[in-house]
């Protein structure tokens, strides 16, 4: 009689504990049904703001610059982030954009140059940007963007195989190993063979977290910058979300079940520690000499809250807990609201990752799925206004549509070429020296076509000198009005401005589209008697320059 009793009372708590477990699981599902209805605070700025500085972003590449201006521009991946706003807004003009930051980044930067010992892709590890290459391989189908994606995976410093794990323990090197991680899993995307190093630099990255905030050992090296945080306990947020990102891409590709706690313990102590709730955001960087001792107030730095955003919103998704969705919409309306966005270094931060907090935190209503993208052309190049000699490399590009694609590239009305070749070896020095129009016509493989037109100015001078003063000759002695005559051995077709000038004052000017011979009058009485020197510089249509000087006489 005991022991049935004892059976059935067991039985009728096993059956509690069941119908218990049910209603939690019913009731988290329901929380994070519900939760995912929220709106998200502050996204209607944050597709305004991606449009409106998006679009100036895009404008600055198209502008001539030098080389490390744009490099400065494209940083935090810029292709990453105008494909991703491609996408989300349906728009293919967007795709220009890729597509222009693919030329600087890609082609110019990684590719531009052997490494020592070949291959390319030689860059620093906090340049070693895939997610962008990746995206536009998997949409397109450019080699050239895959064979850039497995550059970088394993020649970017740290990626390379041969480098000594202990090198990268400290975490003042996690930047460095989680770009490195992120590489890895990109280049298996596109093709790749799984590298043994990836779940060696996933440990060390769990580790940069337990040194940061579980443990607390880490302390920041002698070199470090500011000097004066060298051998203090060390924090930067926004390498939490560095660290962050990669840690998420590997456990979406393997399920790794260290690395969801790892997370949430990283977030609940930067929340309990370094937001700054009057800023709304987390302080750049802070020390202090011991673990046990309260960090001193900063200023909240909201230019990065959208690099450590989506990880609350990941953690949100992974376990319905609105506590992360709510600190994590915090997060991203401070940064919305707050950050800097004119330089295209600001705009790519905010805007490479933050699409995945919109996507695993959820807004009100989910948006339509964007049409297919249309067709787009562009010459990426040389960019607009760009003086061009010799053998000129005209590099074509197309995005949206079908592919392949044909590109036809005509000079002037007259073509060029035509095929699936996307670069071009112009050979300059058959056209003559003034403005050209190159019109690229694009159609794809359901017949479409997308057309567009850049104007660029040729320039081929021999070398040598190409402008002298022909009158009056060199020691002359001159008197009243006189004319000087400047003659043009080679000089760009086009408007022609000239500047006679005696002994630095202007004396005459003349703007014509004439090669030369050139009069420009000169009243020599103006001028006290004596030797005097005669400056003459002609500016071309093109900004070019050209000087010539001789030595006259005057006596009047």
């Amino acid at each position: 009689m005991i022991t049935a009793g004892m059976h059935q009372r067991g039985a009728t708590k096993s059956t509690l504990g069941s119908s218990i477990a049910v209603i939690i699981v019913i009731a988290l599902l329901t929380a994070v049904s519900v939760g995912a209805q929220t709106p998200i605070p502050q996204l209607a700025l944050w597709e305004a703001n991606m449009r409106s500085y998006g679009q100036l972003a895009c404008e600055y590449l198209g502008q001539p610059h030098s080389f490390d201006e744009y490099l400065t521009e494209v940083y935090y991946d810029a292709e990453r982030a105008f494909q991703q706003v491609a996408e989300y807004t349906g728009d293919g003009a967007w795709l220009t954009c890729t597509q222009r930051a693919a030329a600087i980044y890609r082609d110019q930067y990684v590719m531009g140059a052997p490494c020592w010992g070949g291959g390319f892709g030689c860059v620093p590890g906090y340049w070693n940007f895939t997610h962008g290459l990746t995206m536009d391989y998997l949409r397109t189908g450019d080699a050239a963007s895959r064979d850039a994606v497995m550059a970088l995976s394993e020649h970017a410093a740290y990626a390379v195989d041969t480098t000594p794990l202990e090198e990268t323990v400290s975490p003042w090197l996690s930047r460095e190993v989680a770009y490195a991680i992120m590489s890895y899993i990109n280049a298996e995307k596109v093709g790749a063979a799984p590298r043994a190093r990836l779940p060696q630099l996933v440990d060390q990255a769990l580790g940069h977290l337990d040194q940061w905030f579980v443990s607390r050992s880490f302390r920041c090296p002698s070199f470090c910058q500011p000097a004066e945080a060298a051998g203090q306990y060390y924090i930067q947020p926004f390498m939490l979300g560095l660290t962050a990102e990669a840690l998420i891409m590997y456990a979406d590709k393997t399920g790794d079940g260290r690395i969801l706690p790892a997370i949430k313990t990283a977030l609940d102590w930067l929340w309990d520690n370094a937001w700054v709730v009057a800023d709304q955001s987390f302080w750049y960087e802070n020390w202090v000499s011991d673990p046990s001792i309260p960090f001193p107030a900063r200023r909240g730095a909201p230019d990065l809250n959208l690099v450590i955003a989506p990880a609350f919103a990941w953690v949100y998704q992974q376990t319905g807990d609105l506590t992360y969705r709510d600190r994590g919409d915090a997060v991203f309306a401070g940064g919305v609201l707050n950050a800097y966005l004119a330089g295209g270094k600001q705009f790519d931060q905010n805007y490479s990752w933050s699409f995945d907090y919109v996507k695993w935190r959820g807004a009100a209503a989910a948006p339509p799925p964007p049409p297919p993208l249309p067709l787009t052309a562009d010459i990426t190049t040389p960019v607009a206004g760009a003086k061009v000699s010799g053998t000129s490399a005209v590099v074509m590009a197309a995005g949206g549509g079908a592919t392949p694609y044909t590109y036809t590239l005509d000079l002037d009305g007259a073509t060029l070429t035509s095929g699936g070749d996307a670069t071009y070896a112009w050979n300059t020095t058959t056209v003559s020296d003034t403005s050209h129009a190159l019109t690229l016509t694009v159609r794809d493989a359901a017949g479409a076509s997308a057309t567009t037109t850049r104007s660029v100015n040729v320039a081929n001078r021999p070398s040598g000198p190409w402008l002298y003063v022909a009158q009056p000759t060199n020691g002359a002695t001159v008197s009243g009005t006189t004319s000087a005559v400047v003659w043009l051995k080679s000089l760009y077709d086009g408007t022609n401005v000239y500047t006679v000038r005696v002994n630095g004052q202007v004396v005459a000017t003349q703007t014509t589209s004439s090669t030369g011979p050139i009069s420009l009058p000169w009243d020599t009485t103006s001028t006290a008697n004596g030797p005097q020197t005669v400056s003459v510089e002609a500016r071309d249509a093109v900004g070019d320059i050209g000087t010539a000087s001789i030595t006259v006489t005057v006596a009047n």
